[in-house]
């Protein structure tokens, strides 16, 4: 399935299920066709693209890169969030998709991200938006999940 198409499946199912459980979120996001890869992807960069959209016009700086931490002993590396295809097609797709799902679900998604959540608490904190600076986004990789399985002991042939 293309980006395009994963990001359309994948926008109400984050709606839905983006503030519970992260595996009934990852089995609504396999059920409607997405890769497990995809599903990931679709977990940390729609909600990202999402709220950086409903911010947009308000004065905030935000950083044009992410940290991409593979692990708990890694000190993340800086990558660019434009070679990210599910942030870069999903800011892309923001409005289509808020006109399909209904706004209400899209702000919904919107508020997952990390970025919107410290914003809001800024916000409340009495802060001015178009004073603050976002720093990068740290996404989390799972680079033991990412591993093919070895075949068990007594599978010799695999």
């Amino acid at each position: 399935m293309n980006v395009r198409d994963a990001i359309r499946r994948a926008a109400p199912v984050l709606a839905q299920y983006g503030q519970g459980d992260p595996q009934i979120l990852l089995a609504g996001l396999l059920r409607a066709g997405l890769s497990n890869e995809q599903a990931h992807d679709a977990v940390r960069f729609i909600p990202l693209a999402f709220g950086r959209d409903v911010l947009d016009g308000a004065g905030v700086v935000f950083s044009d890169t992410y940290l991409r931490i593979a692990g708990p002993q890694s000190a993340g590396e800086e990558r660019p969030l434009n070679d990210e295809p599910f942030f870069r097609e999903a800011l892309s797709l923001a409005t289509l998709v808020a006109t399909e799902i209904g706004f209400d679900a899209f702000n919904t998604v919107a508020m997952q991200s990390s970025e919107f959540q410290a914003l809001n608490n800024a916000l409340n904190a009495g802060a001015q938006l178009e004073n603050l600076i976002a720093s990068p986004p740290a996404m989390m990789y799972d680079t033991a999940a990412a591993a093919p399985a070895k075949p068990p002991w007594w599978k010799f042939w695999g």
